[in-house]
């Protein structure tokens, strides 16, 4: 899909291509035949159905005002969705350039990996807005490849089962296989059952693994890891410290529950609306950058920096879909299309006293005017579709590739070597324009 720019000259009125006019035509030709119809009664009849021109009129101007409060409506959901795709991609490239910059170059690969992650991020809001299946474009992506599988598994998860799956991680980082994983709170359990803690480099905080909190174990766990060396009262400390600890980590299906007590939707609604691709990409996101905080290989700054920028991400989403599922109010909608079709049923009967035959290319005009009008607030109001006059989304998260394949063709450069050359270069300057001077003055 290409951005369609407006053209000012006349050709334009030519132009095919994204014209309601193949859509309305339908409708025009019908409302030219009722005014065929209608002329054929006052013409070739006793019957004098001619009308008074106040009453359309007054329906005119009422009409006008609700068409021209649709169009603005729809136009400001239109540009709502731009304005939000700005923000989504501003904050891509922000947190781009601090993984890049900020995360050092023997991590390359690493940052790779993530930096990529985020164009796979726009593809799937793309396709979580056009319904389409948003794994089968991010596998294009040659670099996220190895992690798609990881994806996958933890979206189908989420979706389906009330636990991540065997064999999930306990890496934060994604990018190694490991066991099962629970929120570890313990430095060691017995029969690592929650695995380990792992202690900062700081000294003073235990870390508790990115996403370890998200998979609950089921009872038996809980009761292997209280009954386990019973007679170590420092055994069963630990084991009520965990159950208390795990008690507050709900699994996200188990929130889907939770919320199904207070509300009409099904289980398989909510986890629809919820287990998004987009969503669960920003999740790996949150989780790498709380990995290389632990690992202190970002500091404070740069970690709120990250944070913050995949907060954007998720405001963003959340944007996309108040616009895309906020319908019309019914009731307006209803209203509307009983005004414009009285409206053009009526109006026949207002120019045939005036305008005989020429009756019927009026009332033509007129329905493709405003029928034209109606249409345009409908396909504009959902602004992520693949119409001619939707967003060119397709082109949007192309731009964003391109981007994310310049970042990650180097490594970060060394600030030693470009600073030095330009102190070199700026110290040859000025001693070029003190000779310069020097000769001047002699």
């Amino acid at each position: 899909m290409s951005v369609s720019t407006y053209d000012p000259n006349y050709a334009i009125a030519l132009r095919f291509h994204g014209s309601v006019l193949p859509r309305v035509a339908p409708s025009v030709i019908m409302f030219a035949a009722w005014a065929t119809a209608v002329q054929c009664v006052d013409k070739y009849t006793v019957l004098s159905i001619g009308i008074d021109t106040t009453v359309i009129t007054i329906l005119s101007m009422v009409l006008s005002l609700l068409l021209v409060f649709r169009t603005n409506t729809a136009y400001d959901r239109y540009w709502e969705g731009r304005r939000v795709w700005s923000e989504m991609v501003v904050a891509i490239r922000n947190l781009a350039r601090l993984m890049w910059v900020v995360i050092p170059n023997d991590l390359d690969g690493e940052k790779d990996l993530v930096v990529h992650l985020l164009h796979a991020f726009a593809i799937s809001v793309k396709c979580y807005l056009q319904g389409t299946d948003a794994f089968e474009e991010i596998h294009h992506i040659e670099v996220i490849r190895p992690v798609i599988p990881a994806l996958k598994e933890y979206y189908n998860a989420i979706r389906s089962e009330g636990s991540l799956p065997n064999g999930w991680s306990r890496d934060p980082s994604f990018l190694n296989a490991a066991e099962p994983t629970l929120a570890p709170s313990l430095s060691e359990t017995p029969d690592n059952t929650l695995g380990p803690a792992r202690e900062s480099s700081r000294g003073d905080i235990t870390v508790v693994e990115p996403l370890a909190a998200v998979r609950l174990r089921d009872d038996s766990a809980e009761t292997k890891l209280g009954h386990d060396n019973g007679s170590d009262s420092r055994q069963s400390s630990k084991a009520t410290l965990t159950k208390s600890r795990r008690r507050r980590h709900l699994s996200i299906p188990q929130m889907v529950r939770k919320t199904l007590r207070h509300g009409n939707m099904t289980a398989e609604d909510i986890q629809a609306e919820n287990a998004t691709v987009p969503y669960v990409i920003s999740l790996f996101l949150s989780n790498y950058v709380a990995h290389v905080r632990a690992e202190e290989t970002i500091d404070a700054i740069h970690f709120g920096q990250c944070l913050a920028a995949i907060n954007t991400l998720t405001t963003c989403l959340t944007g996309f879909e108040r616009i895309q599922k906020t319908p019309i109010p019914v009731a307006y909608a209803i209203h509307l299309h009983q005004a414009l079709l009285l409206y053009l049923i009526v109006l026949p009967f207002q120019c045939i006293r005036l305008l005989d035959w020429a009756t019927i290319p009026v009332v033509a005009i007129a329905a493709f005017t405003m029928l034209g009008i109606l249409d345009i607030g409908k396909e504009i109001e959902n602004p992520f579709g693949n119409d001619a006059n939707d967003l060119p989304l397709d082109d949007f998260c192309k731009v964003i590739g391109h981007e994310m394949n310049d970042i990650t063709t180097y490594s970060s450069p060394n600030v030693e070597d470009w600073v030095r050359h330009t102190d070199e270069a700026c110290s040859h300057s000025h001693s070029h324009d003190h000779g310069y001077h020097d000769e001047k003055r002699d």
